[in-house]
């Protein structure tokens, strides 16, 4: 685990009623976000891991749907591994996120 993670527990640890949304070091993999979620966070942001330029201006738009619905699918089955709810942000994602909210 990287220091992010373990930030993320120290924080919680004396303030378990926060709700942290981090958005630096995000990754859209499998081994990242879990971590994150197994870390505590209430949701995730991302931007260019999940959005990379050189996609956006090909306008390869069936990639970044695929890479939303992988990464929505590694936390959905991080927060089945670790028995929480994740957020259901107003403004997600909401044919591919099912409430979840990529930023």
């Amino acid at each position: 685990m990287y220091l992010g993670a373990k930030l993320v527990k120290g924080l919680l640890a004396p303030m378990p009623w926060s709700k942290l949304m981090v958005t630096g070091g995000v990754e859209p993999t499998q081994e990242n976000l879990t971590s994150w979620i197994k870390a505590g966070v209430f949701c995730v942001g991302m931007g260019s891991k999940l959005f990379p330029g050189d996609k956006v201006a090909a306008e390869d738009w069936a990639y970044v749907t695929a890479k939303c619905k992988e990464a929505l699918g590694y936390i959905a089955e991080a927060a089945q591994i670790n028995k929480k709810k994740i957020s259901s942000c107003p403004q997600g994602v909401s044919e591919l996120g099912r409430g979840y909210h990529f930023v």
